[in-house]
């Protein structure tokens, strides 16, 4: 009985899992993640439109675009722990931003009111500033 050929199977290279994720309620932000057995990596971008912060919307904050990224690295098994050691970095593109209202005023201007009388401006709403280019390194184990 003659002897078939069988077709030599290569291994499979494994794909990186990958997830993609856009949309949101705030404006909007796209995350990127790309998952490894022993690497890992991920990116943000959130984009926030212009937000009103007095009760009348006579004043407004600016919008803003925020990005951050980590890496990180996963350690074989060592007794029953798995090490994680990631990097975070966050506002990669060091913006400078109005992050949210700190206090919030009725209204900011002086408005005409509706049988012509004038209704004065109570105060100027005060902010929070966001923080700057940040970068954290963390080390964490799962059992």
């Amino acid at each position: 009985m003659p002897h078939k050929a069988r077709p030599t199977r290569l291994p499979a290279r494994r794909a990186v899992p990958q997830r993609h994720q856009c949309g949101g309620h705030s404006g909007g932000h796209c995350r990127f993640d790309a998952h490894h057995q022993i690497y890992f990596a991920g990116a943000q971008v959130k984009y926030v439109g212009r937000q009103f912060s007095t009760f009348m919307n006579d004043q407004a904050m600016p919008g803003y675009v925020d990005a951050d990224m980590n890496f990180g690295y996963r350690a074989p098994k060592l007794w029953r722990a798995r090490p994680e050691l990631r990097l975070n970095l966050m506002n990669v593109g060091d913006n400078k931003y109005l992050s949210g209202p700190a206090g919030i005023a009725p209204s900011a201007r002086a408005t005409r009111g509706i049988y012509g009388t004038m209704i004065g401006a109570t105060g100027t709403p005060t902010y929070y500033v966001a923080g700057g280019f940040a970068a954290m390194i963390t080390a964490s184990t799962g059992f």
